[in-house]
């Protein structure tokens, strides 16, 4: 075998090991990926595993409020004890915003203290950082970024490790919290039955009490008791028509919220079916 085709097997042997690396790496965060769906749970899991992957010293996923344009730290490892809940990051602004406005990765071989817009990351003293978007339907819905305490030089195959493992995890974040929303729904659902049970439960025993009345009874009764009685019905058939109505307001979620005029059934389940589910969140750092 000549020099240059020995040359050509090591470099082709070379690659390949590479690539099994890689994949072996993403099959890592998908494998976490598949096995979580509770969101705190998983971000804890796949922050180490990407940072042991990227052989950095710290890693954070910032995630974007639904309500507002603004990063906030969800999640984090290397970095804890400097974590300040309440930080809120600007898409567009330091170098999470950077990395979420571009949707693209950023890479800073060399950290100054202008390229951070978080207190945070200037006082754990990290000296590289490489970032990369969650990306959810070409859409950015947080970051994923790792830093070093050494200056360290970020190669291509890096990057694009980076952002393979950062795609996984954008589903797996997106999966956990689909799952989350359709246990709140499940909940709001039972709620809504049983409350929606109980208040149908006093008109139709009304209407069953005075007609079981009327029927037992016939030509015993007085005028003034039978006009009574038959007023109790249409009243409570009445009362039943409106409730049904709002029940199929609710049920085809024609109003997301209901007007006052609506009546008493509307306010009693909204007022007990309203209820944000608490967010725990995991110890974060950023």
């Amino acid at each position: 075998m000549s020099n240059a085709e020995a040359v050509t097997d090591r470099s082709l042997y070379e690659a390949e090991r590479r690539l099994r690396i890689r994949l072996e790496h993403v099959q890592a965060v998908t494998d976490v990926a598949l096995s979580h769906l509770a969101l705190d749970e998983l971000l804890n899991e796949l922050l180490v595993r990407i940072r042991d992957i990227l052989q950095a010293d710290k890693c954070a996923i910032l995630l974007i409020a639904d309500d507002k344009n603004e990063l906030t730290v969800r999640a984090a490892v290397g970095i804890e004890g400097h974590v300040e809940h309440e930080i809120r990051i600007p898409v567009g602004n330091g170098f999470a915003g950077r990395v979420a406005a571009g949707k693209e990765p950023v890479v800073l071989d060399e950290v100054r203290p202008r390229d951070l817009v978080n207190p945070v990351l200037q006082r754990t003293g990290v000296r590289s950082l490489l970032g990369a978007p969650l990306l959810v339907r070409g859409e950015p819905i947080g970051v994923l970024h790792v830093g070093t305490l050494r200056p360290r030089t970020f190669t291509e195959d890096d990057v694009e490790l980076m952002q393979l493992v950062a795609d996984r995890a954008a589903l797996a974040i997106d999966r956990a919290r689909v799952h989350a929303e359709m246990l709140r729904l499940d909940e709001l659902k039972r709620n809504f039955v049983a409350v929606a049970a109980h208040e149908l439960r006093g008109p139709v025993a009304a209407l069953y009490g005075a007609a079981m009345t009327l029927g037992d009874r016939a030509g015993q009764l007085s005028e003034d008791d039978e006009k009574l009685l038959e007023l109790m019905l249409f009243e409570q058939a009445e009362r039943l028509r409106s409730l049904t109505e709002q029940l199929l307001d609710l049920s085809t979620s024609r109003r997301r919220r209901c007007p006052s005029s609506r009546g008493r059934l509307a306010s009693t389940i909204s007022s007990r079916t309203s209820s944000p589910p608490s967010d725990a969140r995991a110890s974060p750092s950023t």
